[in-house]
């Protein structure tokens, strides 16, 4: 597995993936409805926060995963503010892989 420290430009590039992937998915099954954007959130030390707002009827944000600074693994939010940290979920690397189990509920 690919691992190194994470860039902005990582992160920008993953939250796309991220939005191209609902993208498809809500013009294929809710077409009346806008997509969510995928931003991310710089402010942790050892973690970055990547959030999924919901512009439909005002907003709403969730916490999508959790990414490590040092090494760029994907770790699920156990919270707002904090990653579950049993096993980690790949890599923003292998971004593919990740992002293929995205749908509306969970990313």
């Amino acid at each position: 597995m690919i691992t190194h420290p994470v860039t902005d430009r990582d992160l920008t590039s993953f939250c796309a993936k991220l939005a191209s992937k609902n993208a498809k998915f809500f013009a294929t099954h809710y077409a009346n409805l806008t997509p969510p954007v995928f931003t991310f959130d710089p402010k942790g030390r050892k973690y970055v926060r990547i959030v999924r707002t919901n512009m439909d009827h005002g907003t709403s944000r969730s916490v999508v995963c959790f990414i490590e600074r040092s090494t760029g693994l994907i770790w699920k939010a156990a919270g707002w503010k904090a990653p579950a940290k049993n096993f980690h979920r790949g890599s923003i690397y292998m971004a593919n892989e990740y992002t293929g189990g995205f749908n509306i509920y969970n990313g």
